[in-house]
């Protein structure tokens, strides 16, 4: 497993289930000052850099909870497909 610099505080496997079926969607970003209405992917919104992943006094990350997040995360997205599936 890698270790993201990219870590999503709404996963993807949940902002992806609100995409149109080309797999992108609308946002705003009101910080810019262009003030419109844009889309893209979930894997390019809702994300900062180190998240989940500290960093100690000797510079080195700490992805462990990203990790856990990571498989969690994949868990849920099956089991959400599998629900979606039924109905």
């Amino acid at each position: 497993m890698s270790d993201p610099k990219k870590q999503h505080f709404v996963p993807v496997m949940l902002s992806k289930r609100f995409a149109r079926p080309d797999g992108r969607f609308f946002f705003h970003d009101r910080r810019r000052p262009e003030n419109i209405i844009r889309t893209t992917t979930p894997e390019n919104i809702m994300h900062q850099r180190y998240l989940y992943s500290p960093q100690s006094k000797e510079g080195k990350r700490d992805f462990s909870l990203e990790h856990r997040y990571s498989r969690l995360e994949h868990a849920a997205d099956q089991l959400f497909d599998r629900i979606e599936d039924v109905q």
